[in-house]
């Protein structure tokens, strides 16, 4: 890392930890008001959404604006599948108020989009899958990577359709770039087919019996 490169991360740091904060004074919530409309991109999401129904009654998106929150209780969407993680992070206490305000019952799974999937919370998330009252969207930042991966694995795993056919859902369409960082959850996707074409593997059996994030990320890195 170049000196240039550890002074921007500096700046960086010290600019998230001034505004992503609590919105637990007004001083806070002015802060944390800056850091999801530009920080966090808010400012992008809410002029333009790559939303989609990949199911019947399963939508996949970016992260909604509190206007789009308001309209999706009015659309009779009233289950959020938040796949950022609940965290302490501006963006996800603001969320749980705005859902909570809209009567919107708000579920998290902590996924990464630019690290292999840890095994725990891939079997959250199927078990959210199975047990979700539909309507319901999920949705991540950009609702390009992870409600990409996250739209593979219910429409092949919950709704039963090919995964060449589910994998559209993890594509440059949605804004994902495969020769990235996000590519390992593409070569993830590639290990599972793998699997599947050749010993016959579910996806269950294959994340219960085979799957190692650990050395996927390795295989990745290499």
């Amino acid at each position: 890392m170049t000196p240039l490169t550890r002074w921007i991360k500096r700046k960086e740091r010290a600019l998230l930890g001034k505004y992503n904060v609590a919105p637990d004074s007004p001083e806070n919530r002015a802060r944390a008001a800056v850091y999801v409309r530009w920080l966090d991109q808010e400012i992008l999401r809410g002029i333009w959404t790559n939303e989609c129904e990949i199911a019947p009654g399963v939508w996949r998106s970016n992260h909604p604006t509190p206007a789009r929150f308001a309209r999706l209780k009015q659309r009779g969407i009233l289950n959020i599948l938040n796949l950022r993680g609940a965290t302490k992070h501006a963006h996800y206490l603001l969320e749980s108020e705005i859902c909570a305000e809209n009567g919107l019952t708000l579920t998290s799974v902590s996924l990464s989009a630019r690290r292999a999937p840890q095994k725990i919370e891939l079997q959250r998330l199927l078990h959210h899958f199975h047990s979700l009252p539909r309507p319901f969207l999920m949705h991540c930042k950009s609702g390009a990577d992870r409600a990409g991966l996250a739209s593979v694995l219910y429409m092949h795993v919950i709704d039963g359709q090919p995964l060449e056919q589910a994998r559209k859902m993890l594509s440059l369409r949605f804004l994902h770039i495969r020769k990235s960082d996000t590519g390992v959850l593409d070569l993830f996707l590639d290990r599972y087919q793998q699997a599947h074409e050749q010993r016959g593997l579910t996806f269950d059996q294959w994340l219960d019996s085979e799957y190692d994030a650990d050395a996927l990320q390795a295989e990745f890195d290499a």
